[in-house]
This record gives structure tokens, sequence and C-alpha cells, in this order.
């Protein structure tokens, strides 16, 4: 990386970054190594999720209507980040916000399920 101190207009002087050409060749390199492992999930609510058995079926699922609340809040979030910003911003970025809305889309599909199976009785909450 390069620095260059230039004068600033609101400022006394500011500092452009470059990256070099061998930055370049590192970049390229780095983005196109396979990724080292698989999907995982690691998140809060899958950790709390595995410890639901100690409480009472009626408060997990309330807990579970909330949390799919807020899901299904933060997918229209990014829905709506998606359709202002589409022709402004450029194609993977596009991308990763889509990737957002699809995994939101799918862990509400997910809570639909487990909400279904708890409230068939004692033995969908255990299988």
């Amino acid at each position: 990386m390069t620095k260059k101190t230039e004068p600033g207009k609101k400022v006394a002087e500011k500092n452009i970054y470059s990256i070099t050409e061998k930055g370049h060749k590192k970049l390229d390199e780095w983005l196109l190594k396979p990724v080292r492992g698989t999907y995982r999930v690691k998140d809060e609510f899958t950790l709390r999720f595995l410890f639901f058995s100690k409480l009472e079926p009626a408060h997990v699922l309330k807990y579970l209507r909330e949390h799919q609340k807020k899901l299904v809040l933060q997918r229209e979030s990014f829905q709506k980040t998606l359709d202002s910003l589409k022709g402004e911003i450029d194609f993977f970025l596009q991308g990763i916000i889509r990737k957002g809305i699809v995994h939101l889309e799918a862990e509400d599909r997910w809570l639909e399920e487990v909400i279904g199976a708890m409230r068939k009785g004692p033995s969908g909450g255990s299988g």
C-alpha cells in the first residue's frame, strides 16, 4: 500500500492510500483461493435454541414468534435497501444483500416448521 499526502479542502491535509501492484497480486490470490470451511451456523439465536427444551413450550413459542417478526422486518429492510440502491451499487454488493434476504426467508420458513411441530404436541418438539 502506498500513501500520498495532499492539501485538503476542509482539513490541513489528507492522506490518499493506493494499493500497490504487489498488493493487487496478493488480493487476487486471496479472492481466488478456495474457502476453507463449509457452512457453519454460529449465532446467539442458534445457541439459545439448543437449550429451549429447558423452558415451557408456551414461552418458547412466544419467543419464536417474536424472533420471526424481527426476521420479517429485517428482510423487508434488506429488500427496501436493495430496491432503493439497485442502480447505484455493483452486482456483487446486490448479490450480498440478496443472499441476506434469501437466508432470512429460509429461517422464516424453518421457524414455521418448528412452530408447527411444537403445536402438534409433546412429540412434535422432540423429533
